[in-house]
C-alpha cells in the first residue's frame, strides 16, 4: 500500500542526522586534540560521515518546506512568515544563551565588535565577533553557516515554485534539480582558486547546496516517494553507499564528495517511507544543532580533553547539548523540520 505522505519516518532520520553533525564536530575539533584515541575518534567519525548529516538535513528540509509550501495554498508571504518565525525565535534566544555564557567566562574580551555580531547575525548571516577570533575554536557558533544558507533556500523554493506554476512535470523538476547538481560540481572546480574572502562569501550563499535540498523537492513535488517496490530501490541505494564508502572519494563536488552526498540525499527520502512511520515527541533537533557548538568551545577553553578521557567528554558533550536543546526549546512538541 502506497504511504501519506505524513506516513514517514523523517523524526527518527532528523535525530540521526543531528547527532551525527554534533559527532562530526565533536570528533574534527575535540578529537584532534586526543591523538591517543585516535583510533576511537576515527570510528566515531566514520559512523558521522557514512551518511553526510548536513546533506540529509538539506533534503529533509526541502521535501517538507515543499509540502509546507502547498500546504500554504502557495501564498509567498504566510509560508515565509511561518518558516522563517521558526528559525529566527530559536536562534536569537540560542545567541542570548550564547553571548550570556561567554560574558561569564571570557567577558573581558568583549568590546564594540560584538554590536556589530549581534546586528549581523540576528539578521541571520553567520558572523563571529572579533573579539572572540582567538576564543577556544575561534568560532562564535561554527553551526551558524546552515542557517544563513535554509533561510536562502526558503526564498528560492517560493522563487522556484511560483515559476512552475503549481507543475508537477517530472521532466521540469529534475532539470531545476540537475541545474544546481552542475553548479555544486563547478563550485567545487573553480572556488578553491578564488582569493579567501571570497570563498568565504561563496560558502555563506545557497548556490553550492541548492542540489541536495532540491533532491528532497523533487521528490515531494512529483510524489517519487509513492512509487512502487520503493523499498526495492532503497536497498539498491544502500548498497551503493556502502561502495562508495569503500572506493576513494570521486573528487568533484563542493562541500562534500559529490557522488555520496546525492545518493545520501536520495536515500533520506527512501528511508522515511520505507522504514516504519514513527513521530517522535518532543523535537529538540533544532535545539541539538545550535547548542552543541557551546560544548565544543568550553572543552577546548578549560581543556577538559586534556584533563579527562574520551569517554567523560563525550558524555558532557552530548548530555549537555541534549540539556540545553530541551531547556531552551520555543516550539516545543508541535517543532517540525527546519
Amino acid at each position: 500500500m502506497t504511504r501519506q505522505e505524513s506516513g514517514n519516518c523523517f523524526d527518527y532520520i532528523r535525530y540521526y542526522a543531528a547527532f551525527c553533525v554534533m559527532f562530526l564536530h565533536f570528533t574534527g575539533i575535540v578529537g584532534y586534540h586526543m591523538p591517543d584515541v585516535k583510533l576511537q575518534m576515527t570510528v566515531l567519525r566514520g559512523i558521522s560521515t557514512f551518511f553526510q548529516p548536513t546533506v540529509i538535513l538539506l533534503t529533509m528540509s526541502g521535501f517538507l518546506v515543499s509540502a509546507s509550501f502547498e500546504r500554504s495554498g502557495a501564498l509567498a508571504l504566510p509560508f515565509l512568515k511561518k518558516r522563517i518565525k521558526r528559525i529566527y525565535l530559536d536562534m536569537w534566544l540560542s545567541m542570548a544563551v550564547f553571548v550570556a555564557v561567554y560574558y561569564f567566562i571570557v567577558g573581558d574580551k568583549f568590546d564594540s565588535s560584538m554590536i556589530k555580531w549581534l546586528i549581523i547575525q540576528g539578521v541571520g548571516f553567520a558572523n563571529t565577533p572579533s573579539c572572540l577570533k582567538d576564543f577556544a575554536t575561534g568560532s562564535f557558533n561554527g553551526t551558524m553557516w546552515f542557517f544563513t544558507v535554509i533561510i536562502q533556500l526558503y526564498v528560492v523554493i517560493v522563487a522556484v515554485k511560483k515559476l512552475a506554476r503549481g507543475s508537477r512535470s517530472l521532466g521540469l523538476w529534475l532539470s531545476v534539480t540537475v541545474f544546481f547538481g552542475a553548479l555544486n560540481v563547478l563550485s567545487g572546480v573553480f572556488v578553491p582558486g578564488l582569493s579567501e574572502t571570497v570563498q568565504k562569501l561563496f560558502e555563506r550563499t545557497f548556490i553550492p547546496y541548492a542540489f541536495w535540498f532540491l533532491v528532497g523537492v523533487l521528490f515531494q513535488t512529483c510524489r517519487l516517494y509513492e512509487k512502487e517496490n520503493i523499498k526495492v530501490i532503497c536497498a539498491a541505494f544502500l548498497l551503493l553507499q556502502i561502495i562508495l564508502n569503500i572506493l576513494p572519494e570521486c573528487g568533484f563536488g563542493y562541500y562534500t564528495d559529490f557522488l555520496r552526498g546525492t545518493v545520501t540525499s536520495i536515500l533520506t527520502i527512501l528511508a522515511a517511507y520505507c522504514l516504519p512511520a514513527k513521530r517522535v515527541k518532543p523535537d529538540i533537533t533544532y535545539g541539538l544543532y545550535l547548542y552543541h557548538w557551546l560544548f565544543l568551545n568550553l572543552i577546548i577553553h578549560y581543556g577538559l580533553h586534556e584533563k579527562w578521557n574520551a569517554v567523560l567528554n563525550v558524555f558532557i558533550f552530548t548530555v549537555g547539548t541534549i540539556i540545553c536543546a530541551y531547556v531552551f526549546r520555543i516550539h516545543g512538541k508541535n517543532k517540525k523540520a527546519m
